[in-house]
């Protein structure tokens, strides 16, 4: 009927395949304002101006949950392991492996989006004795969420941005914290950190909070 919008993608079919499930590392938060991370159909006022993970991480999954998503679109816990473009039929053929089943499927697909990004394929440092270490031991991109610090004498090492969130996070709780770092890092202000309210909540125009934007200078990691 003339006047109706017709959705270009009415026929489409779009699958996402996810070999992980999103890890939360202590202190896990974002390095630019929370709105970012938002979407203009959907918006939100955020309880801190640069939000922690659980945040923005609920954020999205409402978004998923009312649209449901993952049930239409998204299959957790399936890694491509093969993708080859078949010039004849003009589809991509993929190879993909169930690891929960640990089956190889097929499926075709006439685009092929690789969204991977480049940080999610983590490894341990090489360090003599590591996996001989009798304790735990825990990778900050591999994180066991919930386990129970308090007490413990724990070791970090590296001072990345997750190494510096993590020691940050975890310093009240642990008995002893030992930190190993290759050389001395240092911590800039935030992006538009002059937005910001005290200790990092949101705007202090939308929360009425009268306070004077943190210093703009370097300051080195203690």
């Amino acid at each position: 009927m003339v006047g109706e919008p017709v959705s270009r993608f009415e026929s489409t079919i779009l699958y996402i395949y996810l070999p992980y499930s999103l890890i939360n590392n202590p202190g896990c938060a974002c390095d630019i304002p929370s709105v970012n991370y938002q979407f203009s159909w959907k918006i939100k006022l955020w309880t801190h101006y640069y939000s922690y993970a659980p945040e923005i991480w609920s954020y999205l999954k409402s978004i998923e949950a009312e649209n449901n998503f993952i049930s239409k679109y998204i299959k957790l816990r399936h890694k491509i392991e093969r993708a080859e473009w078949d010039s004849s039929s003009g589809l991509w053929r993929l190879q993909i492996r169930d690891l929960e089943k640990d089956i190889v499927i097929e499926d075709t697909a006439e685009f092929f989006i690789n969204a991977g990004g480049v940080l999610n394929n983590w490894k341990w440092p090489d360090i003599q004795g590591l996996h001989t270490f009798k304790g735990k031991l825990m990778h900050s991109a591999a994180y066991e969420e919930g386990y129970d610090l308090h007490g413990k004498k724990v070791a970090v090492i590296g001072a990345g941005s997750s190494g510096v969130q993590i020691v940050a996070a975890i310093q009240k709780q642990v008995d002893t914290l030992y930190h190993w770092v290759r050389s001395p890092i240092w911590i800039t202000a935030g992006f538009a950190q002059s937005w910001a309210a005290r200790d990092g909540l949101n705007f202090r125009c939308m929360l009425c909070l009268a306070s004077p934007p943190p210093s703009p200078l370097l300051s080195p990691l203690s």
